[in-house]
């Protein structure tokens, strides 16, 4: 039998990462011309399309704590590995944007990797599919470390 949608669990969901990227966003716009003037590494993308990719990628990542949390399963361990990611990843946008720190920018987007990557062991052990639904936000992760430490070491 398939289990009905809690609405408002799914919406709740999908907003904190959103309203956490938003907030980081804020903060840090008008401070794009810093990466715009860096020397950049292969596959490095326009700024404009960061602002897309992560809503993509905070959409997926909400759905997937969705799946989560209405599982029923012990979650603990996995929620506060997302949360901290979430928190680290909305970090990293200020550290990177603002800032302009891209030394810090590249160990902290390490560690977020790392914290994304812990998230996603402990959703695939309660869901696959939340997994799955995660994999695509891991893989940007994976893609924001290359960046930062490409453009640190590019800049250094």
């Amino acid at each position: 039998m398939i289990k009905a949608i809690n609405f408002k669990k799914l919406l709740i969901s999908i907003l904190i990462p959103q309203v956490a990227g938003a907030l980081a966003y804020l903060i840090s716009s008008n401070t794009m011309d810093v990466y715009n003037e860096a020397v950049k590494p292969p596959l490095s993308l326009d700024v404009n399309l960061f602002n897309v990719i992560w809503v993509i990628m905070y959409l997926f990542a909400g759905i997937a704590a969705y799946i989560i949390m209405d599982s029923g399963e012990s979650i603990k361990h996995a929620k506060y590995y997302y949360y901290i990611q979430l928190i680290a990843s909305a970090l990293w946008i200020i550290i990177f944007f603002k800032a302009h720190i891209f030394s810090l920018a590249a160990v902290w987007a390490a560690v977020m990797l790392a914290l994304a990557l812990a998230a996603w062991y402990l959703f695939r052990k309660i869901s696959e599919s939340a997994a799955n639904i995660l994999t695509p936000y891991v893989i940007w992760l994976l893609y924001i470390a290359y960046l930062s430490i490409g453009i640190f070491i590019l800049n250094h």
